[in-house]
């Protein structure tokens, strides 16, 4: 087996990387999880820096998309 077959192999094996994407426009979340699941991501959303909070205290991200430039207190928070 060469070592480009085997590298490809070894990430196949490997579980998707869990992104955590929060934003209070559905249409963004949706479009951006559509894009991630295509590179085999596993995409959890959230709407608000509440329920974002609240899925990391259950789970570990290993990426979190937050739309922090809003005027939503709670999403300043959960950074």
């Amino acid at each position: 087996m060469t070592d480009a077959s085997q590298s490809e192999k070894s990430e196949q094996d490997q579980e998707p990387i869990k992104v955590l994407l929060v934003g209070d426009y559905p249409e963004n979340r949706s479009v951006l999880g559509f894009v991630l699941r295509r590179l085999n991501v596993t995409c959890i959303r959230a709407k608000d820096g509440d329920q974002a909070i609240g899925q990391c205290s259950e789970q570990v991200f290993g990426l979190i998309f937050l739309d922090y430039f809003r005027n939503q207190r709670n999403q300043q928070t959960a950074c």
